[in-house]
């Protein structure tokens, strides 16, 4: 079952609507947030979100008198998202009546929030785990020093040049792991000195390479074009998936959308529970003059496709992008306006199971497929 939960921007203690993200072209619905609160309430909504955009500029909370008094007049459950950068301003958001707060760029931007995050992981196992930086990321200096400082064992690099800190997290005891989506690249990272690369097909959710190459076809051109290890990523869920990759010549496979999906996961109950829904073709390649990124089809994604099918340039993209839209999306649970990462593999997937869960039947669907593989025997 899919639950909407309504969700109102705020801007200037008013119920409004950006144009594009652009704060300067907004539209007011209600001078009084809590009569589209008591609106919503009336037609059966449990939940409301509140996006606090002033709050977002102003990297504080700038709206929470909104906040009070939808919580005491209405029987909503309110979760409030905008300007949270401290446990101040969480308490803050707590004390005004919020049942969830949702915090996003913080939790990078916060060395101290991946310090925790890495801590409870080794707390948790005694495997080995990584770190994922994107180092095109604004934020990549700081998680690169904090997974330094923190002596993390595996750094997974993507999104930039991996000559740039692969001898620095060497020299720190990492080993290092980088995505790529073409052979090209893939010998580059090689001569980078890079420990393994991913191999990671156009099936796979968020950005994508421009070669659109999916997994079945880049994974033995990688494996032609490098003597490092090799993981396969993009369309893996499931433990015949994993055999498949064994079979094009990957040592091993990385699994995004099906940890996406899992109970342990930070996205949103209501982008997990609408990914659980999809079907094929549910997603799409779109932003392809940005950056080739995997979109569940939702009103957002809709309207860059009218976009590009119109020729619109990388400008007028960019403008109709915006900024947050991923966060909005996946962690705040705006399923129309929000930007929703996925892979295509969703679709194959129905059930929410804890990340062990997800491990243990990976491993016993591939001990089951081995043997018939075998007794095919030779062509």
């Amino acid at each position: 079952m899919i639950e909407v939960i309504p969700a109102i921007d705020l801007i200037g203690g008013q119920c409004v609507r950006l144009t594009q993200g652009d704060y300067d072209r907004k539209t007011t619905y209600y001078k009084d947030p809590l009569d589209a609160a008591l609106r919503y309430e009336e037609c059966g909504a449990g939940r409301l979100h509140l996006v606090d955009l002033d709050g977002a500029k102003a990297s504080r909370p700038a709206n929470l008198g909104v906040l009070e008094r939808i919580a005491a007049r209405t029987s909503l459950e309110v979760q409030y998202g905008g300007g949270i950068k401290s446990t101040e301003a969480l308490r803050d958001v707590f004390g005004s009546g919020a049942s969830r707060a949702i915090c996003g760029s913080i939790a990078v931007a916060r060395p101290d929030l991946l310090r925790e995050h890495i801590r409870r992981c080794r707390e948790a196992t005694r495997k080995p785990f990584g770190v994922n930086v994107p180092l095109m990321y604004r934020y990549a200096d700081q998680i690169i020093e904090t997974v330094i400082e923190e002596r993390v064992p595996i750094v997974f690099t993507s999104a930039g040049d991996p000559k740039s800190r692969t001898a620095q997290l060497h020299e720190a005891g990492c080993k290092v792991a980088h995505v790529v989506s073409s052979s090209k690249f893939a010998r580059k990272s090689e001569e980078a000195g890079v420990d393994a690369v991913v191999a990671e097909g156009s099936e796979a959710g968020g950005h994508n390479g421009r070669e659109e190459t999916p997994t079945m076809v880049l994974t033995p051109h990688v494996r032609r074009a490098v003597r490092i290890p090799l993981l396969a990523a993009g369309g893996i869920a499931t433990g015949r998936g994993m055999l498949a990759a064994f079979a094009l010549g990957a040592e091993g496979v990385q699994l995004g959308t099906r940890f996406a999906l899992t109970r342990e996961s930070s996205a949103s109950e209501e982008f997990k529970r609408l990914c659980l829904s999809l079907e094929e073709g549910g997603t799409t390649l779109a932003l392809k003059k940005l950056a080739p990124t995997r979109l569940v089809r939702n009103d957002f994604c809709r309207a860059v496709e009218e976009a590009e099918s119109r020729g619109a340039t990388a400008e007028e993209l960019s403008a109709l992008l915006g900024r947050g839209r991923p966060k909005r999306g996946i962690f705040e649970g705006d399923l129309s306006e929000g930007e929703l990462e996925i892979g295509q593999a969703a679709s194959l997937l129905r059930d929410l199971p804890s990340a062990g869960e997800v491990v243990r039947q990976i491993v016993r669907e591939y001990d089951e497929a081995l043997p018939t593989l075998r007794r095919l025997g030779p062509l």
